[in-house]
């Protein structure tokens, strides 16, 4: 059945006809193509929208896909989807200018020739630009005489200064999203420089509240081209991952300007150039002239700090949780923490562990999971020590069009509510916490994608707040401040020393133009959220501006996606793409 399909897929592409394409797919059928057709994330449903999909890409018998070739071990049964069995494998294939890895899901109707439920394309490599990996690598050496012969370590400092060239692209931000991104934008020959203001690699994560551990398993956390070692911790603590991140740009050769305030930006639109001006940690000045600048701030960019009615009255600090560190960092007794999600959780947490009598504010329902439902339930079998190599499982992952997980995640969803959940919800909704079942009511993915919160990943918090060491107040909102503390919307008042804001972070748009000037800034579309095909929009795909990229979000999603944006950046330096 499966080498079927590839004959049948060889045959309908290699035809050039978008409407023999289309006709592979069930009328709910979904073709996700990540830069193969395309030089974007796409995924139309339903064999009309495909067959205009493809005729809008200019599909030929010239510009198509060729070459389908199945992987034989991959192909496997799959129930995952309600109502639908599948048989799903993996496939590679060529276009005109790459090669690429892909995953079909059949639906197992009974049929002799039976339709696609979703095709997935993506890109892995470019044609003549493949990585320096495996048999490519380069020897590391150069033997003969060369009187006056630079050492490597000679060499990589002045690659690290960019002494004898110009870095082709300029990252802001040396986090999980710029690390990875530099290390594939180098395995592809792409001269990059890595620019941030904190003196350390890795203070992004040290410099946060000190009891912060990772809420994803060691399994989903791999990063691009280097794993974490087979004893490594299944959960990670804050401080444990910067010092790894320091080691990671080490290793991968990173040139990672430490300390570095970007001073001024300008983009010459006839040239594709930027023109970044900067200081570095000595004091001295550099000026740069990048042809692409990419965000990578975070997903977590710039602090969502509201301010109330009368605050300036009140005589304790106002923080924001990124602003905070420990609870023994403040004087006082009583904290208001507003916000229930993962942050307003672990701070809340840890101010009780440090004597204080702690309120939080919930304003509206939060979906809570366990960490041992995300490991034994969610990711178990996938992400975990008996899951496929990573790059599979990223792959498995990645390649469903997100709106296919809607009622697979519902049903997931419900699994864990009334299942390993049951007793922590109780618990929850026995204090007054209002829990909720999220975006769609399909729990985690969904609230992540949808508004990156809205969730809370269950590390003991839901103890204190059912024997009342965290007590709630629930559904209202800040009114205004006294002196001494909050009058909510409903007229009641809570004296307080502190108030802790977990009250998240604002759209990476607002640091596009912080960074790079409302000009340019404001040519970005709005960051995150689904689009109408069910993607996410604008990280890791074209933004808006012609030379400008985000590149954000968690370990697992980075490494997946900084290759895709690598690739696009590597094509439109060399002329491949537009």
């Amino acid at each position: 059945m499966a080498q079927s399909l590839i004959t049948r897929l060889n045959t309908a592409f290699s035809s050039g006809s978008p409407q023999q394409v289309a006709a592979l797919f069930r009328s709910d059928g979904y073709l996700k193509d990540i830069l193969c057709l395309q030089w974007d994330y796409r995924a139309p449903q339903t064999p009309g929208n495909i067959e205009k999909f493809l005729n809008e890409c200019g599909m030929s018998k010239e510009k198509t896909i060729k070459n389908f070739t199945l992987e034989p071990a991959s192909v496997a049964d799959n129930d995952s989807f309600p109502g639908v069995p599948w048989l799903m494998g993996f496939f590679t294939f060529e276009t005109n200018v790459g090669r690429g890895r892909g995953v079909f899901r059949l639906h197992k109707d009974g049929s002799q020739q039976p339709k696609l439920h979703a095709l997935f394309l993506g890109l892995e490599e470019l044609k003549g630009h493949e990585e320096k990996k495996g048999s490519l690598r380069i020897r590391g050496t150069e033997y003969g005489e060369e009187r006056g012969k630079a050492t490597w370590q000679e060499k990589r400092e002045r690659k690290k200064e960019f002494l004898d060239e110009e870095p082709a692209v300029a990252i802001v931000g040396a986090g999980q999203s710029g690390l990875m991104l530099a290390y594939r934008l180098g395995q592809l020959g792409v001269p990059t420089v890595i620019l941030d203001r904190n003196p350390r690699i890795g203070d992004n994560w040290r410099n946060r509240y000190k009891s912060l551990v990772l809420h994803d398993p060691v399994h989903y956390d791999h990063m691009a081209g280097l794993p974490f070692p087979a004893h490594w911790p299944i959960y990670t603590a804050k401080d444990k991952l910067a010092n790894w991140f320091e080691f990671y740009a080490e290793t991968m050769e990173l040139n990672a300007w430490m300390g570095t305030s970007i001073d001024r930006t300008s983009f010459d639109e006839a040239k594709g150039e930027w023109t970044v001006d900067v200081t570095r940690a000595d004091g001295s000045k550099r000026t740069i002239h990048p042809k692409h600048m990419c965000l990578a701030t975070g997903h977590s960019g710039e602090m969502n700090k509201p301010t109330f009615k009368g605050q300036e009255n009140f005589k304790g600090p106002v923080v924001h949780s990124s602003e905070f560190t420990s609870g023994d960092k403040y004087q006082g007794k009583r904290a208001l923490v507003v916000g229930a999600n993962n942050s307003g959780q672990d701070l809340s947490v840890n101010l009780c562990e440090h004597g204080w009598h702690v309120t939080q504010q919930q304003r509206s329902s939060t979906y809570v999971m366990s960490v041992r439902a995300v490991e034994e339930v969610l990711l178990k079998g996938l992400y975990s020590e008996d899951g496929p190599p990573t790059e599979d499982a990223d792959l498995i992952f990645n390649s469903s069009p997100n709106p296919m997980h809607l009622p697979v995640q519902k049903v997931v969803a419900d699994k864990m509510a009334t299942g390993i959940d049951k007793d922590i919800i109780a618990k929850l909704q026995k204090a007054g916490f209002n829990w909720g079942k999220g975006v769609g009511d399909a729990g985690f993915l969904y609230s992540y994608y949808s508004k990156g919160g809205g969730y809370y990943l269950a590390t003991g918090s839901e103890d204190y707040i059912s024997d009342g060491r965290i007590k709630m107040k629930q559904g209202v909102e800040i009114d205004h401040m006294t002196s001494d503390g909050v009058v909510f919307s409903d007229g009641s008042e809570l004296q307080c020393d502190l108030i802790v804001l977990a009250t998240g972070y604002l759209n990476m748009r607002t640091s596009a133009m912080k960074i790079l000037g409302e000009k340019e800034g404001s040519k970005f579309n709005p960051v995150w959220g689904l689009d109408d095909e069910g993607e996410l929009r604008v990280a890791w795909r074209p933004t808006g501006h012609s030379n400008g990229w985000i590149q954000c979000g968690n370990l697992a999603l980075n490494r997946w996606h900084s290759k895709k944006l690598a690739l696009q950046i590597k094509a439109r330096l060399e002329g491949i793409a537009q």
